[in-house]
């Protein structure tokens, strides 16, 4: 069996090598996942990714995957054609049975294309809510999204919400969706005793993700200490603005950037994770904490309403006065707080181990692939 990863900005989660930042949260799932099925000898993995420039290789195998570093990563309108050409001439190289894609994008539908004209499979993997939900497809970009959607043959969602708008939206899409959690790996050692003192957030400098509210939640409580690490991503001046923002606060650690490996660390010494986002799919940044034993204080997400459900922290309903009273109320009670990192951890393990996800995903191709044959 061989499958194909297309993860444009993935490349440096695979290497302590590369100099380059990795994208986000699709491109970390996705790495997860393909660490798990190469670990399977019946199944080849390839990767298709952006050629980081770190040494001049187009291809590289790791740990039995195959990368193929040739898509460009700066936007304009040659590398918009050297990207159309290296995408199919080097799928077509590859010959994958099965492809993967996560996330909106262009890539979407150039996948489902290519599926399509060599009838090959399509798994499309939701990234968040906005995949998802309904848009008046103006530009090319999401006129080329849509396309790959309703022609992916298997879609798979991170939670509920994700279902229930995929059956409002278009049921016939919908018939073809499956629910898969996102995961992490189980941690091997006990958890330390640490002394879980800051409050942290983790995220890029997107405005969606609202980084300017933590900022303001440590203008309101100069008594706690706060660590932001805030990546750089498209909107450069945006980046800057949060950064200028944040460097006023003295109770504020601002980091522009920590390698994926070490981030850990930071989850481990959190005494709570905030997130500020207006949506998300579920959230990496929240299986770390889970991870971590660390509760989530969260203002407008909570996929499967697991932060209620399963007494993770607090849901604040999007109401930035709520969240200020949890977080100073969390601050202050020790209990708990371990409370709440003990049933962080519980949770994490029974659903979101990424070995038992990774073989739902592997049962799932062969179910696709024993089909396919048979039909044939």
């Amino acid at each position: 069996m061989k499958i194909c990863i297309i993860s444009h900005f993935g490349y440096p989660l695979y290497t302590k090598d590369s100099s380059s930042q990795f994208g986000g949260g699709s491109d970390v799932q996705l790495y997860m996942l393909s660490k798990e099925f190469s670990n399977d000898d019946n199944i080849e993995v390839n990767v298709l990714t952006g050629n980081c420039g770190d040494n001049k290789n187009t291809f590289e195998m790791i740990n039995k995957i195959r990368f193929y570093k040739v898509l460009p990563l700066k936007r304009n309108l040659i590398n918009y054609f050297k990207f159309a050409f290296s995408f199919f001439y080097y799928l077509y190289k590859i010959n994958p049975d099965i492809v993967i894609q996560r996330a909106i994008s262009i890539t979407t539908g150039m996948a489902a294309f290519y599926c399509k004209l060599f009838k090959k499979i399509f798994i499309y993997s939701i990234a968040n809510k906005k995949d998802v939900e309904n848009s008046n497809y103006k530009s090319l970009s999401d006129l080329l999204y849509k396309f790959g959607f309703k022609n992916a043959n298997y879609i798979i969602a991170q939670n509920n919400e994700q279902l229930d708008l995929m059956r409002k939206r278009n049921k016939k899409v919908a018939s073809c969706a499956i629910r898969f959690n996102s995961g992490f790996p189980i941690r091997n050692e006990e958890m330390e005793s640490l002394n879980k003192s800051e409050i942290l957030w983790v995220g890029r400098a997107v405005d969606w993700k609202r980084p300017e509210l933590f900022i303001k939640l440590a203008s309101q409580l100069r008594d706690l200490n706060f660590t932001m690490i805030c990546s750089k991503y498209l909107d450069l001046e945006y980046w800057k603005y949060i950064q200028k923002l944040a460097q006023k606060m003295s109770n504020l650690q601002f980091i522009e950037f920590i390698p994926f490996e070490e981030i850990d660390t930071f989850f481990n010494k959190a005494s709570m994770f905030i997130n500020t986002s207006v949506y998300e799919g579920f959230p990496n940044t929240f299986l770390q904490a889970l991870k971590n034993n660390t509760p989530i204080i969260s203002l407008n997400v909570n996929p499967n309403n697991l932060i209620d459900r399963h007494n993770l922290g607090f849901y604040c309903y999007n109401d930035i006065e709520e969240m200020k009273e949890k977080v100073s109320y969390l601050a202050q009670n020790k209990k708990l707080r371990q409370q709440m990192g003990d049933n962080a951890y519980s949770y994490f393990k029974k659903y979101h181990n990424i070995k038992k996800i990774s073989h739902a995903w592997i049962k799932l191709f062969k179910l696709i692939l024993g089909h396919k044959n048979k039909s044939h």
